[in-house]
C-alpha cells in the first residue's frame, strides 16, 4: 500500500513539473528550461539529503555506473526532448504519446529479446493504445488548421522521451538496489546536470540556444516539483516492485489533462478534443503493465 501511494504521489508531482514545464516554454526556449530546471533539481535533492540527515552511500562501481546511465537517460535526455514535444504539440498530446508509447516499446522489446508470452490482457492493452492514440491525433487535428499544426512527424519527439523514461525507469530499479534513495536520486540528477551542463557549454550551436531566463517562477516550479518526484518514485522503488509502480506511472495523461486547463497550460488546444483519446491510451498503459 504504501508503494502504491508513492508511486502516485510521484505521478503527481512528475506531472506537475510537465505543465509548469509548458508554462515556462511559453517564454523561453527549450533548453534554458530543461537546464533551469536541472539546476533546481539538484540543489533541491542534496538539500533533502543534508536536512533528512543522509549519509551519501556511495554505492559499488556497478551501481554508480547503472545510476549515472540512468540520469543521463532520463532527466538528461528525457527532459530536453520532452520539453521540445511540449513547445510543439502542448501537454495534453505530447504527454500521452509520452506515456502511451511506452508500453508498445516494452512489448516489442519483450518479444524479441526475452520472447515473452503474448496474453489476451495485452492485445487489450495494445490496441487499446493504438485506438487512443488514433483518438488522440484526430482530435489534435480537429482542433488546429493545416496552417498552424506542428509538424505531425516530429511527434517521435515525445515519444522518444517515453522511451528514455522507461529505460531510465529499469536502470534506476537495478541502481537503486545499490544504495539507498536519496543518494540514488541525487546521483541521477547530477549526471543530468553535469551532462547538459557540459555539452552546452562545448556545443557552439547550443551555447546560442540559451538565454537568461524569463519569467523563473515556473522553471523553479518545475524543477522543484521534478526533485521531489525523482526522490518518491526511488524511494517506491526500493520498498517495492517495478510492476506496482510502473502503471502508476502510467496514469499521467490524466493527471496532466486535469492540472493543465487549470494553470492556463493546454496550449491552442481545448480539452474536449483530445480526453477520450488520452483516456483510453492511459487505460491500454495501465492494462500493460498490470499484465506484466
Amino acid at each position: 500500500m504504501t508503494t502504491l501511494l508513492l508511486a502516485l504521489l510521484a505521478a503527481f508531482l512528475y506531472s506537475l513539473s510537465q505543465v509548469s514545464t509548458r508554462r515556462a516554454l511559453d517564454h523561453n526556449p527549450p533548453l534554458t528550461v530543461v537546464l533551469g530546471t536541472l539546476a533546481m533539481t539538484f540543489p533541491t535533492v542534496s538539500s533533502m539529503m543534508l536536512a533528512l540527515g543522509g549519509n551519501w552511500a556511495w554505492p559499488a562501481l556497478p551501481g554508480l555506473v547503472v545510476l549515472v546511465l540512468a540520469g543521463l537517460v532520463a532527466p538528461g535526455t528525457a527532459r530536453l526532448l520532452g520539453a521540445v514535444g511540449l513547445r510543439d504539440f502542448g501537454p495534453l498530446v505530447a504527454v500521452p504519446y509520452q506515456f502511451g508509447t511506452r508500453p508498445i516499446i516494452a512489448l516489442v522489446a519483450g518479444l524479441v529479446l526475452f520472447n515473452e508470452e503474448v496474453t489476451p490482457w495485452r492485445i487489450l492493452a495494445l490496441a487499446a493504445i493504438v485506438v487512443g492514440l488514433f483518438w488522440l491525433t484526430s482530435g489534435y487535428k480537429s482542433e488546429i488548421s493545416d496552417e498552424k499544426r506542428p509538424d505531425q512527424s516530429r511527434l517521435w519527439i515525445p515519444a522518444m522521451a517515453g522511451v528514455a523514461y522507461a529505460i531510465s525507469e529499469i536502470l534506476r530499479k537495478a541502481g537503486v538496489s545499490y544504495t539507498d534513495s536519496l543518494t540514488a536520486a541525487w546521483l541521477a540528477g547530477a549526471s543530468a546536470f553535469i551532462l547538459v551542463t557540459i555539452s552546452t557549454i562545448l556545443m557552439p550551436g547550443q551555447r546560442a540556444r540559451v538565454e537568461i531566463p524569463r519569467e523563473w517562477r515556473w522553471i523553479l516550479f518545475s524543477g522543484g516539483a521534478a526533485a521531489l518526484a525523482q526522490v518518491v518514485m526511488f524511494t517506491a522503488l526500493a520498498g517495492g516492485d517495478i510492476t506496482v509502480v510502473s502503471p502508476v506511472m502510467a496514469l499521467q495523461p490524466m493527471i496532466v489533462m486535469l492540472l493543465a486547463p487549470g494553470l492556463a497550460a493546454a496550449g491552442n488546444i481545448s480539452l474536449r478534443s483530445v480526453w477520450k483519446g488520452g483516456l483510453v491510451m492511459t487505460f491500454g498503459a495501465v492494462l500493460m503493465g498490470l499484465s506484466a
